[in-house]
């Protein structure tokens, strides 16, 4: 048996060192940007997460429950918009990274993540809106002051 010689020329060798350190440096960016956000992340991030999970059910669950045919691209544009407000949250967090870092007068202020705070609260307020919407097409018996305060919510955003 005869062994095998591989030999890479030095541009193949240069490609590869190249192509690797760049994975290595995207991987060790994501890696950092997860390992930040996880600490920030507390008991009412978590349920923020879990009230977006529960509306998107609640709202299939409502549509179907109401007689609405289960409509794909509505619920596709319900999960965008999911993703989306997950996206806004992540960018408070990452804003509030950086006041943080570079602040100098904010440094005092902003011992309790206040940015990141007023983001997931006002998350978990939409999201506990529109499960107690999807929760009355479901034939639950919605307290009225529920309703007035959802409705005029969705007012102040068509204005």
């Amino acid at each position: 048996m005869g062994v095998v010689e591989i030999r890479i020329g030095d541009d193949e060798m240069k490609q590869f060192t190249a192509s690797l350190l760049v994975k290595k440096g995207i991987l060790g960016t994501c890696l950092g940007l997860v390992s930040y956000v996880i600490g920030s992340i507390d008991l009412a991030v978590i349920v923020m997460f879990l009230l977006i999970i529960i509306d998107f059910m609640t709202g299939i669950l409502g549509s179907k429950a109401s007689g609405e045919k289960y409509d794909k691209s509505k619920a596709e544009k319900g999960m965008y918009k999911k993703i989306a407000m997950i996206i806004f949250w992540l960018i408070v967090v990452l804003i509030e990274a950086v006041i943080k870092d570079k602040g100098v007068e904010f440094k005092n202020i902003l011992t309790i993540p206040l940015p990141t705070l007023a983001a997931t609260c006002y998350i978990l307020g939409t999201e506990f809106l529109s499960t107690i919407n999807n929760l009355g097409k479901m034939g639950f018996q919605v307290p009225n002051w529920f309703i007035i305060i959802g409705n005029n919510r969705k007012h102040k955003e068509r204005v």
